[in-house]
């Protein structure tokens, strides 16, 4: 048989292994060992087959690189930690843990209790258990002493893992704490859960999953918010592919469907080229460990997130037309302060961290060491704050 690149069988030799790769990827978790060790096969079978020189090296340079590759990913799939200096253990690094929600995108399942046992360097820098109720919400235990039989009202306290309190115990985030200030007098709801955003915010008023999980009318709502929620809101992160998709109508923000919904971007710009590697990758080993998900907003990221809380004001109003809305800026990080502006000059009651706690004392002080979340003393402090907002 000739030796011909094209020939009829190096044709049928390609076409089963395409083949055979779509099967593959549609069907494992992790399909690139499988994917890359094929294609590597093909080329290696390729370069023994090729008559020209040129050919041949081409070839044999591809089949080198197609099964380093796969080696690589069957290493990191086989053995996800190695190499990393930070992991999760327990509970919480399962499957379980992250429910696919209609609404929100992900969120907890009810009834859901979790331990999780954050090591860095070989170190365990916390382990604490995340206990949810009956409506996929951080429990936010009652004093000790017998609470009154009816609350005086309700406070909401929505957010990230800031408001969830990852880190630490179920009593300790501010919401837990702010409830045992109150004695009961006041039914604190905690929403905040790793990785959300203010379209999870304004995506659960508008879906009307608050009302609910209220035992009492709400007489405050709080909004924890930090400046990596703007790219969150624009469906940048990886961890959040089925979020709520909601776009910007001058200053107001509409809710158009999910992230997985909306149109690509055309074709070969920066955005296309960003979510077509995300859409390849998403089950690469070797990618999730090299993926970096944006954090630096542009102007258009910023203007949305106003517009998402402008539009959570007026939901919060529409619903509950005695409740105040707060915003608390974590403004420890540069970057937003015109953007702050801008919402306080709307009318938002915009309270800085940097004047709760201080511009002087260092960021790092207020974080658990070897991790980015607040210690129990600085969910302490945020939630003597918010208890000073409520008033007698």
């Amino acid at each position: 048989m000739p030796r011909r690149f094209f020939s009829a069988s190096a044709s049928l030799w390609t076409l089963a292994t395409l083949g055979s790769a779509l099967v593959v990827h549609g069907a494992l978790a992790r399909p690139w060992p499988w994917l890359a060790g094929a294609a590597g096969l093909a080329l290696a079978r390729t370069a023994y087959r090729a008559g020209r020189a040129p050919l041949r090296a081409s070839a044999a340079l591809g089949a080198a690189l197609m099964l380093t590759f796969a080696a690589v990913e069957a290493t990191l799939a086989l053995a996800p930690e190695l190499g990393v200096a930070a992991r999760f253990e327990g509970s919480y690094a399962e499957l379980g843990a992250w429910a696919r929600h209609p609404d929100l995108g992900y969120a907890p399942p009810p009834g859901l209790s979790v331990g999780s046992r954050r090591v860095v360097h070989g170190r365990a820098v916390y382990d604490v258990t995340y206990t949810y109720d009956e409506h996929g919400l951080r429990r936010t235990p009652t004093p000790a002493a017998t609470p009154p039989a009816t609350p005086a009202g309700s406070v909401l306290c929505f957010g990230c893992s800031f408001t969830l309190g990852e880190g630490v115990e179920d009593d300790e985030a501010y919401p837990a704490q702010l409830a045992l200030r109150s004695g009961g007098a006041l039914a604190v709801h905690n929403y905040g859960f790793h990785g959300y955003g203010p379209h999870q915010m304004l995506a659960r008023l508008q879906a009307g999953l608050v009302e609910p999980t209220l035992s009492a009318p709400p007489r405050h709502v709080v909004y924890l918010a930090l400046t990596d929620h703007m790219t969150r809101a624009a469906g940048l992160k990886s961890w959040d592919p089925h979020g709520p998709w909601f776009e910007r109508e001058g200053e107001r923000a509409v809710r158009r469907g999910t992230f997985d919904a909306r149109p690509w971007p055309p074709l070969a710009s920066r955005a296309f080229l960003r979510r077509a590697l995300q859409s390849v990758g998403a089950r690469s080993a070797l990618y999730t460990r090299l993926r970096q998900d944006p954090y630096e907003s542009t102007g258009e990221h910023e203007r949305l997130f106003e517009a998402l809380v402008l539009t959570t004001r007026d939901e919060v109003a529409r619903r509950f037309p005695s409740a105040q809305f707060h915003v608390i800026a974590w403004d420890l990080n540069p970057g937003w302060n015109e953007t702050l502006t801008r919402l306080a000059a709307r009318g938002i009651a915009v309270h800085r961290v940097s004047a709760i706690i201080g511009e002087d004392e260092a960021v790092a002080t207020l974080l658990i060491p070897g991790d980015l979340h607040p210690t129990p003393a600085t969910h302490a402090r945020l939630a003597s704050h918010v208890a000073s907002l409520l008033g007698p």
